[in-house]
């Protein structure tokens, strides 16, 4: 708040579970065959997971003039998973 009125914006990514690229690749290889099971299945919408370059171009949209009036945010970076309910049926929420 103190910083917006100097056109400093303060925002925050969220990724959601992401390739074997990133620390998520340093996980036994069920774990990593787990998420991309998961990720496929439909639990993130667009059913993959996370790269890096997903993050980064976030970030710098952020970064960019286009985003300057975008202060106090958390972006989260996850195909759409944020959105699902675990507590209703994957076939109810994601169309095949």
């Amino acid at each position: 708040m103190a910083l917006a009125r100097d056109g400093i914006t303060v925002n925050a990514v969220s990724p959601g579970p992401s390739d074997e690229t990133t620390v998520i690749g340093q996980t036994p290889k069920e774990v990593q065959d787990a998420l991309k099971e998961w990720a496929t299945a439909g639990w993130t919408p667009m059913r993959r997971l996370v790269t890096p370059s997903d993050v980064a171009n976030v970030c710098a949209l952020l970064c960019s003039e286009e985003a300057s009036f975008v202060t106090g945010q958390t972006i989260v970076v996850d195909g759409g998973s944020s959105l699902m309910n675990p507590d209703s049926p994957l076939a109810l929420q994601v169309p095949k």
